[in-house]
């Protein structure tokens, strides 16, 4: 059985087949602001009508990652989402982590690729660089497959 799941502690939802983290500014109160929790949530709930036993754990700092979390979930599929640049972001911390401690992992980091981002409403530019709901599912369903 596949499962997705979300970065860091407390574990929100429990899974052992896919792991999903992210950050930034959108919802409510995650990394450093507000946060993509009830987004996570939400897409996370989407996913389990596909992927059988769909996991959230909470990433509410980016620094200093969990460790310990991270060790837990080596072995699952990892999904990094965030609204920052996917360059030195939680994605590239987490896969760094995990290459410094020599842990072969399946990663899927989604953020904000090196580019311009049109001026718009939030929720306009989630949908020109495709961190929407629904792309954001789509793509986890894709790598998941």
């Amino acid at each position: 059985a596949t499962t997705a799941c979300t970065f860091a502690s407390p574990a929100l939802r429990r899974s052992r087949s896919v792991a999903t983290t992210s950050s930034g500014p959108s919802c409510v109160s995650r990394t450093t602001t507000t946060s993509r929790l009830p987004t996570m949530l939400n897409i996370a709930n989407q996913c389990a009508k596909s992927i059988s036993g769909v996991g959230v754990i909470s990433a509410r700092v980016v620094k200093p990652l969990d460790e310990k979390i991270l060790l837990k979930i080596k072995d699952t599929p990892l999904i990094v989402l965030e609204e920052n640049s996917t360059i030195g972001g939680l994605g590239s911390m987490i896969t760094l982590f995990y290459s410094n401690n020599k842990v072969q992992t399946k990663a899927l980091c989604l953020g904000v690729e090196d580019a311009f981002v049109k001026h718009g409403s939030v929720d306009e530019q989630l949908v020109d660089i495709r961190l929407d709901c629904q792309s954001v599912i789509r793509k986890i369903l894709d790598f998941i497959e």
